[in-house]
């Protein structure tokens, strides 16, 4: 058997993550990714003599940028990798904005520094300066890591706070002695980032884009791991994946979960400390394995726990604006909320529900909250599209509505923009569901409510 960290490992242990990224404490499985590592702090080190030292880590969804964060860049910063003199013992601070973006910072600062949470939040808030300046940095320096930074304009819907965290991190990111701030954030988020004065630098040459794995770090990717634990590898496998994951002249961009996830199917239909092509198949391939791993934990529960499953993906769920669904964190008080768990008895079968979900690496548990483990889950499972297909239509009659109320707005109220029969009937039926989602669908405002009035009066005249 192998050693690793001082601990033993055998092919006992799975070395794939599933949907999940990989963390630091992982790093050991951590494999085709040497060399975006080592470009990213090539990248990183000139960006720290600079003032608004702020680097962006883009890339597609599934392209593996958590991962690279978290088991390449943190593993490595630790190690002294990073080109600067007792870089290793600088503090390195990894956070997620969440809902509220400067609590998760204030929460994460007061762990490394110390402090009250309230009070750092304060100070981040109103002087984050002073909070710098407070911190005892050795050599000055900080290295903040904000992982899917795409959360902030997905699950903040105040504005005043989305603009306060980006303001935080340019004054964190000032001065020849700031703090390296590393952004990692979709592609298809880029636009949102550009809204933003703070990141015009970061955006026009202090960028890094995460590329679709070549093939020589794709196989490597593969056997790294089994080759950790002592795991063998049956002879054409790896081709066969390969194949699998070629897009015309090139690898595909997004598959990295989708791939993680096959082999963690293929590991658990080992044979004799084997991956082989059979349990391969038999998992689903890259294609279908999220789906058929989701469905067959759905169908290992009763009946009425598999109606609990629909409520509490539901909660760890939201629509956005235009009808795009997003991964929300959830913690367990909701979770409980949405599976009735109003007992001890009910509270353990919605932990066994999470669990199970959570076992096959589709779920992140954490203390006392939940999140789906990776996006690529909202697309490979039709049965979660299937539960959330309302709350999609419901999106498009909520954008739809505060669109035309704005239109009826600026024709100085023309009756001739209200709501008649079907369409008015449409918002009657689903404004319900508004009411009970308020996270995925704010309050529509005065404008709003005052067109739903006028049109309901005119439909009773």
């Amino acid at each position: 058997m192998l050693r690793s960290h001082g601990a033993l490992l055998s092919p006992e242990v799975c070395p794939y993550q599933g949907l999940a990224p990989f963390e630091s404490e992982k790093s050991e499985f951590f494999f085709g990714r040497a060399r975006a590592t080592h470009s990213l702090l090539e990248r990183l080190a000139p960006r720290l003599d600079e003032h608004g030292s702020i680097l962006l880590i883009s890339g597609a969804s599934g392209v593996g940028k958590s991962s690279l964060l978290r088991a390449g860049l943190m593993p490595a910063l630790a190690k002294g990798m990073f080109p600067v003199a007792g870089s290793h013992r600088w503090p390195r601070l990894l956070l997620t904005p969440t809902s509220r973006p400067l609590r998760a910072l204030a929460e994460g600062w007061a762990e490394e520094f110390g402090g009250r949470v309230e009070t750092v939040h304060e100070h981040l808030r109103d002087d984050p300066r002073r909070t710098l300046s407070e911190a005892l940095l050795p050599d000055g320096r900080l290295l903040l890591v904000v992982d899917q930074f795409e959360e902030l304009f997905v699950l903040v819907t105040d504005e005043q706070e989305r603009q306060a965290f980006v303001r935080v991190l340019d004054v964190l990111a000032e001065g020849p002695r700031g703090a390296g701030v590393i952004i990692g954030v979709r592609a298809d988020y880029w636009d949102r980032c550009a809204a933003y004065p703070q990141f015009a630098g970061a955006i026009q040459d202090g960028q890094v884009i995460v590329e679709p794995m070549a093939e020589a770090d794709l196989r490597l990717a593969i056997t790294g791991p089994a080759a950790a634990v002592g795991l063998e590898i049956e002879p054409g496998l790896v081709e066969t994946i390969l194949g699998e994951l070629t897009a015309g002249d090139r690898y595909e961009a997004g598959a990295l979960p989708l791939l993680s996830q096959a082999l963690r199917n293929t590991w658990e239909r080992r044979e004799d400390g084997r991956l082989t092509v059979r349990g391969y198949e038999e998992s689903g391939r890259v294609r279908d394995s999220v789906r058929r791993t989701a469905d067959e934990v759905l169908g290992r529960l009763p009946a009425e726990d598999r109606k609990a499953a629909l409520r509490i993906f539901r909660r760890m769920t939201l629509i956005t604006a235009g009808g795009r669904v997003a991964r929300r964190r959830a913690t367990l008080t909701e979770i409980h909320a949405a599976a009735s768990a109003d007992s001890a008895e009910r509270r353990d079968r919605a932990e066994a529900l999470l669990s199970a979900f959570a076992d096959q690496r589709l779920l992140t548990l954490d203390e006392d909250s939940v999140e789906i483990a990776h996006d690529a889950l909202l697309i490979a499972w039709p049965t979660l599209r299937q539960w959330l297909e309302p709350d999609l239509t419901a999106q498009t009659v909520y954008d739809q509505l505060i669109d035309d109320a704005a239109q009826w707005a600026e024709n100085h109220r023309d009756p001739a923009f209200l709501y008649r029969g079907a369409r008015l009937l449409a918002v009657q039926d689903t404004r319900p569901r508004w009411d009970r989602d308020p996270d995925s669908f704010p309050p529509p405002g005065p404008t709003v409510e005052r067109f739903i009035t006028a049109s309901t009066g005119a439909a009773r005249r």
